[in-house]
Formats: C-alpha cells, structure tokens, sequence
C-alpha cells in the first residue's frame, strides 16, 4: 500500500511541471494587414493600379490574439518588409522597407502592366503597456498584380 502511494507520488511529481508548462505556452499570436492604395482600401482582385502614388501598410492584431493576449496593444508594427516588383518570375526591382512611415512607390517608375509587388513581411512585433515588445514567428507574403 505504502509502495502505491510512493508510486503515485513519483508520477504526480513527473507529470505536474508538464502540465504546468503546457499551460503557460503562448499561444501564436497572429495579425491582420490592412493596405491602402492612395487612401482607399486595396482592391484585392484588381490589384494596385500603376498610377498609385502611395501606399500605406499597417496591422492589428487577429480577434483571437487580442483575447488571448490582452497584455498587448491591438497595433502591430511592422519593423521590416521587402518590397519587389515582379515582371514574370523576375526580380525587377526591390526595397527595404522600415515601416514606420507610409510608402511611397518608388519602384513604380518601371512597373508595367501585369507585374505584381510582392510585400514580404520580415520583422513584425506587438508591445504591452509597458513597452516590451512581442515579436511574431514566421514571414508573410503578399502579391498584388499592377494594373
């Protein structure tokens, strides 16, 4: 009898910092991008028309994330992102976006008909209150066709 309850000690002792663990994972946190194209939402099936003059680039955090991390603000930022004009499977032309400001097209002057930006996300974070910032796994990617 004593060897069960030493048993069973053992086992709950094994198996509490677990359980323990996988409660304090966080969960991934994940966002949502908006983009406007001269101050109008983008037109995801159209794309961005190639006389664009600007583009403005901004996240917030998913519905989910934001009730599962109240912590942080609902604004991403978004700390780095390339972006290319494609013409085919060729690079034309790319830049380095920080992203603290809105977008001026500079790739625009050799954009043709059909080519497409592809935006790809490097370095996007959340901040607490406190101004700890959060970062988010992984890159995304994004196209739109030039028309």
């Amino acid at each position: 009898m004593r060897s069960l309850f030493f048993v069973s000690c053992l086992i709950w002792i094994y198996l509490a910092p677990l359980s323990l663990r996988a409660q304090g994972v966080d969960k991934e946190l994940t966002y949502a991008v908006s983009i406007l194209v001269d101050d109008k939402p983008i037109d995801i099936v159209k794309g961005i028309p190639i006389t664009a003059k600007n583009v403005y680039i901004s996240g917030q955090l998913s519905t989910k994330s934001r009730q599962e991390h109240p912590e942080l603000n609902p604004d991403v930022e978004i700390n780095k992102a390339t972006i290319s004009l494609v013409r085919g499977t060729e690079r034309v032309s790319f830049i380095d976006w920080a992203g603290n400001e809105p977008l001026a097209i500079v790739l625009s002057k050799k954009a043709k008909a059909g080519d497409r930006y592809v935006i790809q996300f490097d370095e996007v974070s959340a901040q607490t209150s406190q101004g700890a910032a959060q970062k988010f796994n992984g890159n995304r990617v994004y196209q739109f066709s030039l028309y």
